[in-house]
């Protein structure tokens, strides 16, 4: 069985667009994967790369840096 592991923000800026929540991924050397939330402006950095698919979360979008993955 599988069991779910909490992944836990490096940071969690509240901003106002995700081109800022990309900014404040990119100033964080450890920060690989970020989210933002559309309904509440909140930015969550993350530094596993592989975040996309274990980060689920209703009106909230996933990116992952481009310039350390793929």
């Amino acid at each position: 069985m599988a069991v779910d592991v909490a992944m836990v923000p490096l940071a969690t800026p509240t901003v106002m667009s995700r081109a800022m929540c990309a900014d404040k991924c990119l100033r964080l050397d450890q920060c690989a994967t970020f989210t933002f939330s559309t309904l509440d402006k909140v930015c969550k950095l993350y530094d596993d790369g592989y975040s996309e698919g274990r980060v689920s979360i209703w009106n909230t979008n996933v990116y992952t840096r481009r310039d350390i993955c793929c």
